[in-house]
């Protein structure tokens, strides 16, 4: 996935925006389209702590080391195809929050020093100056040259949003989506396992997706797989095409259907995700069970649900929404509703502890696995 985004793409969204809020600016879109690492500073300084990196990194190695399980337990992998998976997973490199470079003065000096000064400290009369755009457009190709690798990490820790770039074996987690009530350290782990955990999971499971799978742990397209792998990869990924293929909502008084090959790589990141996220949250509590008694509580007014129950409530609380819109149709991801139905209806976990009968709608015979 491309994170970087060009000046292009930046004036293409200020003018989406611009439609969109019939035409007004806010100053936070203003700001974050030409000064995204500046805001970002400030961003980071203010609400990611070092507690919430250090507590989200256990998180992530947990779901890692969950994923090397699952991996391990995998009866249709060959042996080579299964070494390299977990090669692949170990060098996955994932960044919590926000990077170092971010929180560096002299960088954002460098990087905003072509603005004219202006004897004006508000933000949108700054962004709104012609000239002060028109500068930074002009001297914006002369940084970077100068500092790539500074702007090779200029991903929008505002943006309540998770990535993976195949081509990098990269995960990134803005601070922003790293946030209550995805994630918060005063809350139970049961509750963050099941919300930003799965998502977690969702963006390690795309490495082994339909598109991750064709990249090797340095982020270089090629096939390590195995044939007898590959199509039995090919037969499991039907399984979900055909289950999402016969989901279906309505949209302005018309029927659709979810297409199942184009959402076919979202499906299974939703569904690994998932998985990956519960086991996850029980390594945690099999890892430090003093630590676990005092981070897994059940929260008043919620007794009558388990734990278990709540981490999948929490979990469907993430997507929860109101119907669809036109996007529906065109989206690589399936409405709210099936993400959430579809992945917990392939779990025989999820029916054992909530008590589905056999053959319901969150029970049904045939259920899709993969990873």
């Amino acid at each position: 996935m491309k994170i970087k985004k060009s000046i292009e793409e930046r004036e293409n969204e200020n003018t989406n925006i611009f439609q969109e809020n019939n035409g007004n600016f806010t100053c936070y879109d203003l700001m974050n389209n030409h000064m995204s690492l500046a805001l970002s500073k400030y961003y980071a300084e203010k609400i990611f702590t070092e507690n919430d990196k250090s507590e989200s990194m256990n998180m992530m190695e947990n779901i890692r080391n969950a994923m090397i399980y699952r991996i391990k337990e995998l009866e249709w992998l060959d042996e080579s195809t299964r070494e390299y998976a977990i090669k692949k997973i170990l060098n996955i490199k994932y960044i919590l929050g926000y990077t170092d470079n971010i929180l560096n003065t002299e960088n954002l000096y460098n990087k905003y020093k072509f603005f004219e000064p202006i004897e004006n400290d508000d933000p949108m009369f700054l962004m709104l100056s012609q000239e002060n755009v028109n500068n930074y457009k002009i001297f914006q190709n002369i940084y970077n040259e100068n500092y790539k690798e500074i702007e090779e990490q200029n991903y929008e820790i505002t943006d309540i949003n998770a990535y993976y770039s195949p081509n990098e074996n990269l995960m990134i987690f803005p601070a922003a989506i790293l946030q209550s009530p995805n994630f918060d350290i005063n809350q139970p782990d049961y509750i963050s396992y099941g919300n930003i955990g799965s998502t977690m999971g969702h963006e390690l499971t795309h490495a082994f997706d339909d598109s991750g799978k064709n990249f090797d742990a340095e982020g270089k397209e090629f096939n390590w797989w195995t044939d007898n792998d590959s199509e039995e990869f090919e037969e499991f990924s039907q399984c979900f095409i055909d289950q999402y293929n016969s989901y279906s909502f309505e949209l302005k008084g018309e029927k659709y259907n979810v297409n199942g090959k184009r959402t076919l790589g979202e499906n299974l990141a939703d569904n690994g995700g998932l998985d990956r996220a519960y086991e996850a949250w029980k390594l945690s509590i099999e890892n430090n069970p003093e630590k676990a008694k005092e981070r897994n509580k059940l929260l008043p007014g919620l007794s009558n649900y388990t734990m278990d129950q709540l981490f999948y409530i929490y979990f469907a609380h993430y997507y929860c929404n109101v119907g669809v819109t036109e996007s529906a149709i065109r989206d690589v991801h399936s409405p709210g509703k099936f993400r959430v139905n579809g992945s917990v209806s392939n779990s025989e976990r999820f029916a054992k502890i909530f008590k589905c009968p056999k053959k319901s709608p969150m029970n049904p015979d045939i259920k899709c696995v993969l990873w």
